[in-house]
C-alpha cells in the first residue's frame, strides 16, 4: 500500500489532482460532465494544486463554482 501511495505523490500527482476533482464535481452536481465543463475543471484542478492539494479550499471552489448552477 505504501509503494502506491508512493507512486501516486511522485509520479501521478496532477494525474491524481485532476481525477479528484472530476469525480468530485460529477458528485456535487449530480450529473455526468461534458466538453462545457473542461475550462472550469481544469480552474478547479489548477486551484487544487496552488492550494497544496489541500480538500477544504477545493470543497469551497467546487462549491462556488459554475458547475453547480442547474441547466
Amino acid at each position: 500500500m505504501m509503494a502506491l501511495k508512493e507512486y501516486l505523490l511522485e509520479e501521478r500527482k496532477e494525474w491524481f489532482a485532476r481525477s479528484l476533482v472530476k469525480r468530485l464535481s460529477i458528485y456535487a452536481a449530480g450529473r455526468s460532465l461534458d466538453i462545457g465543463d473542461r475550462d472550469e475543471i481544469v480552474a478547479l484542478t489548477e486551484q487544487f494544486i496552488n492550494h497544496g492539494y489541500r480538500l477544504r479550499p477545493l470543497l469551497v471552489d467546487l462549491a462556488q463554482s459554475s458547475l453547480l448552477i442547474p441547466r
